[in-house]
């Protein structure tokens, strides 16, 4: 959202450190606002992956329970 708001700005944007709205150059905080969302895209495909890893031995738990019963 806040990628969509900064392209539809003007070339005076403000950003937010500690508490303080300071003024920021638009284009340093779009690349600011990528790599974010850069990282947080790894760190969804990597719990993605780690959820299909539990989900698979929750599986084979089950399969293995079900089997001695």
């Amino acid at each position: 959202n806040a990628l969509a708001e900064l392209k539809k700005s003007d070339d005076e944007v403000y950003k937010i450190v500690s508490g303080i709205i300071i003024k920021a150059e638009k284009n340093i905080l779009e690349k600011e606002l990528m790599e974010k969302k850069k990282l947080i895209e790894m760190k969804i495909l990597s719990i993605e992956k780690q959820e299909k890893i539990v989900e698979k031995n929750l599986s084979q738990l089950r399969k293995e329970i079900m089997g001695k019963k």
